[in-house]
């Protein structure tokens, strides 16, 4: 994740949309994305 992090304006500006698929909830999803800033 911390990957996508750095390159993200690159996947923007080819207008790509990047989507995440896990095991865990949303609540679990939103707490993780919300603590390392992504």
């Amino acid at each position: 994740m911390a990957q996508l992090r750095q390159d993200y304006s690159q996947f923007l500006a080819r207008d790509v949309e990047v989507v995440v698929v896990g095991p865990e909830d949303a609540k679990a999803f939103a707490a993780y994305f919300q603590k390392e800033s992504l």
